[in-house]
């Protein structure tokens, strides 16, 4: 959505200008599970070892070209294209050394790299995190918590907002009955699936205020008229 609405990357010197926000969801995180042997408990420790990013075109691929310039290390990490099928027995048979993946929390492909094969969840120094979020302003800081994998610690990190989207164009009704429809049943989102537990109404009007592209003046009135924005 920044780079199609700026004009830039795939979309450079074609902006989409009609690009509007109508409300976010939840952060979907970096996750980066490393098999045990491999001894990855920092990013920095992936200089040197193969890594599933993704397939070209996907969200986790995408992200990780962004960031990988970004992370000084001593050593180049050695990326894997591979299909979200193939990364469990890569990792465990030893093709790759981590999986690198973009995802809301909990994932049960994330749960599945960690119960398959000795694994681990590695984590961000607040430093580089800092960086990447002060740097590209459509990613936002968060923890994975500890209770979803039972892991001992809160797995720092980062990730973009799920985010939905829309045209200027589209027809204002139909904008408005969607984002009333949403925001009005959060508690009833909240238990259809362990993603959405900790939707907050007034949270997702914010940051949806943030996204690159406009918020769409059906939804704005949506919220304005429920008190969620002045």
């Amino acid at each position: 959505m920044f780079s199609a609405y700026k004009g830039i990357d795939r979309w450079n010197g074609k902006p989409v200008t009609g690009l509007r926000s109508v409300l976010s969801l939840y952060p979907e995180l970096v996750t980066v599970v490393a098999r045990a042997d491999a001894k990855v408990h920092f990013i920095a420790d992936l200089a040197g070892k193969q890594v599933s990013v993704g397939l070209p075109g996907t969200g986790p691929r995408a992200t990780w070209d962004i960031i990988s310039r970004d992370i000084p290390l001593p050593m180049p990490i050695r990326p894997r294209e591979m299909s979200e099928d193939d990364t469990t027995s890569a990792l465990c048979n030893g093709e790759v050394d981590a999986n690198f993946f973009v995802v809301g929390q909990p994932s049960e492909l994330v749960s599945k790299w960690l119960s398959s094969c000795p694994s681990n969840l590695a984590t961000f120094r607040e430093a580089i995190v800092d960086e990447i979020v002060s740097r590209y302003p459509f990613y936002t800081r968060g923890f994975i918590p500890t209770e979803l994998y039972h892991v001992p610690d809160k797995i720092l990190t980062f990730g973009p907002l799920a985010t939905l989207v829309t045209s200027a164009s589209s027809d204002p009704r139909m904008v408005a009955a969607i984002a009333k429809a949403i925001i009005t049943h959060v508690a009833v989102l909240k238990t259809m699936n362990p993603v959405l537990a900790g939707l907050d109404a007034e949270h997702m009007v914010a940051q949806t205020l943030k996204a690159p592209a406009p918020l769409h003046p059906a939804a704005a009135a949506v919220y304005k008229e429920l008190g969620l924005i002045k």
